[in-house]
């Protein structure tokens, strides 16, 4: 996040520019936020749908071997 007047990186739940003074947006803060917990739970969808596709993996070969396992017998 930003000072929109001076344009330096301002610091996570800054209510004041440090540089020029300027009061900080609390809308801007909030997108800020906003845009980091969405971030976030993209990460976390991958994640998931990355250890669910492990699984099918593992899920399929493990029925793949059964079936061979049955039809050797």
């Amino acid at each position: 996040m930003e000072c929109e007047k001076c344009k330096i990186e301002l610091k996570e739940y800054s209510r004041f520019c440090p540089n020029c003074g300027e009061k900080v947006k609390t809308l801007e803060i909030k997108k800020d936020i906003g845009e980091k917990v969405i971030k976030q739970l993209k990460n976390i969808l991958t994640t998931i749908e990355s250890k669910k596709k492990e699984e099918s993996k593992k899920h399929t070969l493990a029925h793949f071997v059964i079936k061979k396992l049955a039809h050797n017998h």
